[in-house]
This record gives structure tokens, C-alpha cells and sequence, in this order.
């Protein structure tokens, strides 16, 4: 209108575009190095604004750069996405002009040299945060270095005053980096509309590994030492000794079996649908299954994802210290087991990196040979009766049936009681009413990169992974 021509949707559309700009330009953040930050934006009216004459471009440096966007659209009919300020080495450098294409002619209009000032100053900027997240990145890499060197002293021990506090560190450096990237993506859509495509020799855009999401599957490796309460001590080789009944929500039997344990794995990936080659079915709480289903159907934005406990250990051999009646007492050399946990992952849609977790059931297998004589051993310890030569099976003790009673109540445990796959040694359990739901179950992600994710669950529980190769 200041220009003389009419008002139209067109142009007001463009305004309306114009100050979604202006509120972005406003929530960008400063880089952490002394840097010169954007200038700041005034909240001058532009009812008033009109096309910049040669006496003002001298005395407009208070004009923001929603201001000279404007100024600049009313200047001779010429949208902002003519300007290319990539031509303009500063501000003390002369006019340059940009080729407008109209009415079949190409005509040559000076562009407002305060508005490429204003570009110059984001691009600056940008270049600013870039190093500024190299550097948080290069403080991130330490920590994580001190972190692995804590919990090698520490045994793993996830209490540790050093280790937590690194991890509040590297919380910090992740939002910082979050915010950088975020200010950098903002910046470089602004560019993008209102200086042109050609900006290669601008630099402009945010290498792929500043921007690449945050993978959270794959192998994970645990580097914290297990939670699993009633810690009977070490052996020989400095593995955890605990019982198997504590390991397995009691389901297992014997559950005395005294067991070490010498690796902890988290393997976690998208689920694939029943439909195709997933699971038949999958046990999920009650107040999950509505957004289960819409997650497998691909209808809503959130993912399903396995969280699966995958323990690697081994049965004892027989020591006093089990007791006469242990039936560890069969046992002359190390047994390999594997036991896991079925688990899945649900995103909470009210908070940010939290995950509402539930467990579905487990197994455990033996990791021996099938003709060895530890695979023998296996069959008698989980093996019926007849297996066992006739010895009459041991029952459990009134705790382990209180437990599994809790389990069959709660959960719709089943399975508990079943034969040994003759086979492989296989037994199993499952829960048909898995507890869990938004904001009961549940682990927060405090760090995760390529390498390292660090999570705190619901009950305070502090646990580090290390991503595995595959």
C-alpha cells in the first residue's frame, strides 16, 4: 500500500508470514563463546512504515528486520526473496544490485542495504552457534570419558556422588545442544526465504551429524551393575551372585538357584506389526492398549518400541555357604544360561523423554552345548520328575509362593508351572495383565548419542548403556 499499489490477500498473507518471522528472530538463542548476538528487535509499529528513501538508509540502523522486511516490499513492488545478500561483504561495502524478472523485462532495483546488514548479522550468528555446538560436543565427549572411567572404579555402582553428578552435567549439555540446534534451524529457514537459495558460499545450513535424531535403537550394552536387590556377593571373578527367583519376579524355579551374573543387554527396536513377521500377540496394560494399537496401525505418531532385559549368566557350582539343601549341590563346573525379560517401550505424549514401560513375560534357556554334560545338569535342575531319575521335585518355599500367588493376582501370571521344552531346556512365563501405563512404569532419558544413553527410572534407579555395533 505504501508503495501505491493495492492491499490484497497476497500481501496480507505475506505480513502474517512477516511476524511468525519476527517471533523466531525473537527466540533464537546466544551462542555460549562472546559473540555478537542478533540485534535486538524493537516492537516499533509498522503502521508507519514506508519505502526507505537515500536520506534514511543513513539514520534506519534502529529498524528491526521484521521492519526492514517490510520496507523492503513496499520498495518499488519488489518481494524480500529478491535480495541477495550474499553479494554484500559488510556494511561499509557499496550497493549491489539483484536482477528483477517482470513484464517480460529484466529490470535492475538497488536492494535496502540495512536488510543485507541485518542477513550479514544472522549468518555471523549462525557461523557463531555451529562452533559453539562443536564445542559442546567436545565438553560432552569428556564427560562421557570420565563417566566410563567413574564406574570402572565404582564397580558399576550407579550411587556413585561422581558418576551422578556427570550425569547432571551431560543433562545440562544435552538441552544446551538442543536449544543451539533449534536456534540454527531457525536461522536457517530465515535465510533460506528471505536470501535466496544460492547460499552455498554462506554456509547456511547444519552439518547432518548436528541434526541427525537421537537413535534410540539398537544393542545396548549396560554399564551399570544390576538393580536386582538381595546382592549374595562376588565370585572368583568379580561377578554379582543372586538368586534366580530374584531375578525373574520368582517365576522361575528353583528360585534359590544360586546364579552369577556376567552380562546385561537392552536390546531395542521398532515392533514390527502382528500382521507381518512380529509377534502373534503381545500383552499390554489396560490403559495402553488403545494407543497400542494405533501405534501398530501406523495412526498415530508414536512408535512402539521392544525393551527387552537380556541377562547372560551363569549357574555356580556347589559351595557350604549355599546350604545342604541347595540345589546348586548337582553342579561341579559353571552352567551358561541366558534369561530375558520381554519389555516394550511406549513414548508418554504428556512428558518429554519418557518412555511408559511394561514387562510381558520371560525365558530362560541354557547356553550349553546339547550333548555336554552341562546340559544334563540343566534338565535335572529345571527338569519334572522323571527327568530327575524320580527324586521327588522340592516345592517352594511360603515366600516364592506368596510372590507367584502376587504375580497370578496382579499381572495374570501363567506359564510358571509348565514342563521344560525337553529340547532346549526352555521355560517360560507369561503375563496376560502386564502393570503399567503413563506416569506408573516408566524411564526418563537423561542422555542419549550414538554411543552413550544414560535413563532414570521411575523408581529413582539410575542405569548407563553403551551402544553395541552391529
Amino acid at each position: 500500500a505504501a508503495a501505491g499499489g493495492s492491499y490484497s490477500a497476497e500481501s496480507r498473507s505475506k505480513d502474517l508470514e512477516s511476524n511468525t518471522i519476527h517471533r523466531r528472530l525473537q527466540g533464537l538463542t546466544i551462542a555460549r563463546p562472546s559473540n555478537p548476538s542478533p540485534p535486538s528487535l524493537s516492537s516499533r509499529s509498522s503502521s508507519n512504515l514506508s519505502p526507505l528513501k537515500n536520506s534514511d538508509r543513513e539514520t534506519s540502523t534502529s529498524l528491526s528486520p521484521l521492519e526492514l522486511i517490510q520496507q523492503s516490499r513496499a520498495y518499488r513492488h519488489r518481494p524480500p526473496h529478491h535480495i541477495y545478500v550474499r553479494h554484500c561483504d559488510g556494511p561499509s561495502s557499496p550497493l549491489h544490485d539483484a536482477t528483477h524478472v517482470g513484464g517480460g523485462k529484466n529490470q535492475r532495483q538497488p536492494s535496502p542495504p540495512r536488510l543485507q546488514q541485518e542477513l550479514l548479522v544472522l549468518i555471523k550468528h549462525h557461523r557463531s552457534l555451529r562452533t559453539s555446538l562443536a564445542s559442546i560436543d567436545k565438553e560432552a565427549t569428556t564427560q562421557k570419558l570420565d563417566m566410563l572411567r567413574t564406574l570402572a572404579a565404582a564397580s558399576g555402582d550407579a550411587k556413585d556422588v561422581t558418576f551422578a553428578a556427570i550425569v547432571v552435567e551431560l543433562g545440562k549439555l544435552r538441552e544446551e545442544r538442543r536449544q543451539h540446534v533449534n536456534s540454527l534451524l531457525n536461522i536457517e529457514s530465515i535465510l533460506q526465504r528471505w536470501v535466496g537459495d544460492d547460499t552455498s558460499d554462506l554456509s547456511p545450513s547444519i552439518p547432518n551429524k548436528y541434526i541427525a535424531s537421537e537413535n534410540l535403537d539398537g544393542q545396548w550394552f549396560t554399564l551399570t551393575k544390576p538393580t536386582y536387590s538381595d546382592c549374595l556377593g562376588f565370585n572368583d571373578d568379580g561377578d554379582p551372585l543372586y538368586r534366580l527367583g530374584r531375578m525373574s519376579f520368582e517365576m522361575f524355579f528353583p528360585g534359590d538357584l544360586i546364579c552369577a551374573i556376567q552380562a546385561v543387554f537392552n536390546p531395542i527396536m521398532k515392533v514390527v506389526p502382528p500382521s507381518s513377521k512380529g509377534p502373534s500377540s503381545i500383552s499390554v496394560p489396560k490403559t495402553l492398549q488403545e494407543e497400542v494399537k494405533r501405534a501398530l496401525a501406523n495412526d498415530s505418531g508414536a512408535v512402539l518400541k521392544t525393551y527387552h532385559i537380556v541377562v547372560a549368566f551363569t549357574i555356580e557350582p556347589y559351595s557350604p555357604s549355599f546350604g545342604a539343601d541347595s540345589p546348586n549341590r548337582i553342579v561341579s563346573s559353571p552352567i551358561r544360561g541366558i534369561m530375558t525379560t520381554y519389555g516394550y517401550v511406549l513414548p508418554d505424549p504428556t512428558t518429554p523423554d519418557r518412555l511408559s514401560v511394561w514387562f510381558s513375560g520371560g525365558k530362560v534357556t541354557c547356553g550349553e552345548e546339547k550333548e555336554s554334560h552341562q546340559f544334563q545338569v540343566w534338565k535335572e535342575i529345571f527338569g519334572s520328575p522323571a527327568i530327575n531319575k524320580g527324586r521327588r521335585r522340592r516345592r517352594r518355599t511360603f515366600r516364592e509362593g506368596a510372590m507367584v500367588f502376587a504375580a497370578q493376582m496382579m499381572m495374570g501370571a501363567t506359564g510358571y508351572d509348565d514342563a521344560m521344552d525337553e529340547d532346549t531346556g526352555e521355560v517360560s512365563y507369561t503375563f496376560t495383565r502386564p502393570v503399567g501405563g503413563h506416569a506408573k512404569n516408566y524411564v526418563d532419558i537423561l542422555h542419549l548419542d550414538d554411543k552413550i544413553r544414560v535413563m532414570r527410572g521411575h523408581a529413582g534407579t539410575t542405569y548407563a548403556f553403551a551402544r553395541l555395533k552391529e
